[in-house]
């Protein structure tokens, strides 16, 4: 099965472009209202019945897309605008003890700092997203970073060896490279560190 997984804030287009990439590749699609619509047929949305089903179905389908050839992926920021938050999938605070360890960016919400390594964070449990192990797994997972990205952001998720494809324009690319020349990799870095949950 060839399946195609984007992730992106409510709002951000990605039906639009699934759709677009559907009829281009010929890919499945699965959008995740497919899920709600389902459950509502079933349960009231705001009972546990209807919230274990709701997440049954996505992991389930997760687990297939975990088996994907291919994942087009973003790469997202740490500041307190970032879409993490402006989703509201991290609250302030979350985002701020997340810089503090050192994150720099994320991709699919697992972080990571500039060297790479994973900062496992307490708001992990509650994501419903491929981790870096999974996505590891994909034959190609493609990222792009299509408006001012964090130069870190790009360093730190390139570093965890987890992007195969990289599209990126000129600005971002030279931004990358003075980053990475100022910050050499470290390849003694730890894989990932666990981040506590706040007291």
């Amino acid at each position: 099965m060839q399946l195609l997984v984007l992730h992106g804030a409510p709002g951000a287009g990605k039906l639009t472009v699934a759709k677009e990439l559907r009829a281009l590749t010929g890919y499945r699609l699965f959008h995740n209202h497919l899920t709600f619509d389902l459950v509502a047929s079933v349960f009231d949305l705001q009972t546990l019945p209807a919230r274990e089903l709701r997440e049954r179905v996505w992991l389930d389908t997760l687990g297939t897309a975990a088996r994907a050839d291919i994942a087009l992926v973003g790469i997202g920021g740490t500041d307190d605008g970032c879409t993490m938050v402006r989703s509201g999938c991290l609250s302030l605070d979350e985002i701020a003890r997340l810089r503090e360890a050192g994150a720099v960016g994320d991709v699919l919400g697992n972080y990571v700092d500039v060297r790479g390594t994973l900062i496992v964070a307490p708001h992990s449990q509650r994501l419903i997203a491929l981790s870096i192990d999974e996505l590891l797994r994909i034959g190609t997972v493609v990222a792009v970073a299509s408006e001012r990205e964090e130069p870190l952001a790009i360093l730190g998720a390139l570093r965890a060896g987890v992007i195969d494809v990289l599209i990126v324009d000129e600005g971002n690319a030279r931004a990358v490279l003075e980053v990475g020349l100022a910050a050499p990799r470290d390849d003694a870095a730890p894989r990932s560190i666990q981040l506590e949950p706040a007291r």
